[in-house]
């Protein structure tokens, strides 16, 4: 059975090696006439890469060949800026920060209406205005401890890198109380010169009203802004900037009625803005700055 089979395998073998044959040589005379063709892209072919690869070695050049000896090496990538802290990431700053707005929250829940009232009839009561009751002064209070942690959040990029947050904090307070008393002694002691207490004692309560109510205005934006990343925030900062002159044309306007009321001339109401609301803010801003 073996043989057989032996037999059978080459008897195969010999059929298919014939068969490949034939074709083969059958192929052969019909490819013959595009061996010339095949020859001659070929050929092209091979000159084209010659040609690319001659290019090339051209083209290497060096950097000094290619931009002079004045060229330096510049790194390509951007360096990591490193995390500065900032000023009302202190813990103190931030503790300050956190009493006054549970402060301010208290003092919401207490005493919004009694606030609000004396606004209103502040302003139907022309030219007679009433004395601060203690709900607007524990609101001038925190208004202005406020105020002197704002000051810190604009005086980051300035002088930030020259003093600590808790110094300029303590002198951004003592600014801003420096700043009240002066105004509010200067206030009286030009009262009992031309002998017009009352207009003084009015000027002093629209004050501490106005920025009483400037305070239960403003504090949620400031709160926020003061805890905004350095550089963000900046819809805050318009909100308090829009909020805050909205509070100085109320103040200016009843000022000016006040004045009219008790037939005071317009100059010395005039002369009252210069001397006593614009000029020991402005010096102080001075001086913070050219320190």
């Amino acid at each position: 059975m073996k043989p057989a089979l032996d037999s059978l395998g080459t008897m195969a073998s010999d059929s298919l090696s014939a068969s490949a044959g034939d074709s083969l040589s059958t192929l052969q005379p019909a490819t013959e006439p595009l061996r010339p063709v095949l020859d001659s892209l070929w050929g092209r072919f091979a000159e084209a890469a010659d040609s690319l690869q001659s290019g090339a070695r051209n083209l290497e050049i060096s950097a000094l060949e290619a931009f002079g000896p004045e060229a330096r090496l510049v790194a390509t990538g951007r360096e990591a800026l490193p995390y500065s802290e900032s000023l009302t990431d202190h813990p103190i700053f931030q503790g300050i920060l956190l009493l006054l707005a549970a402060a301010y929250a208290l003092m919401v829940c207490a005493h919004l209406h009694e606030i609000v009232g004396s606004f209103v009839r502040q302003r139907n009561d022309e030219g007679r205005p009433t004395p601060p009751s203690q709900a607007i002064h524990t609101s001038a209070i925190i208004g202005l401890l406020l105020t002197a942690a704002f000051v810190v959040r604009l005086c980051e990029g300035s002088l930030g890198s020259l003093y600590g947050t808790m110094t300029l904090l303590l002198a951004a307070l003592g600014a801003c109380i420096g700043v009240l008393l002066f105004q509010c002694g200067l206030i009286q002691l030009i009262g009992r010169i031309v002998l017009m207490r009352d207009l003084a004692e009015g000027v002093i309560a629209l004050k501490i009203l106005h920025f009483s109510v400037g305070t239960l205005l403003m504090t949620p934006p400031i709160l926020l802004l003061l805890l905004c990343p350095p550089g963000e925030g900046w819809g805050w900062l318009f909100l308090i900037t829009l909020m805050g002159g909205m509070v100085i044309f109320l103040f200016i306007k009843e000022t000016f009625k006040l004045f009219l009321a008790k037939k005071v001339s317009i100059f010395h109401w005039f002369l009252y803005l210069c001397t006593v609301e614009c000029f020991p803010i402005s010096l102080v801003w001075l001086l913070a700055v050219r320190w």
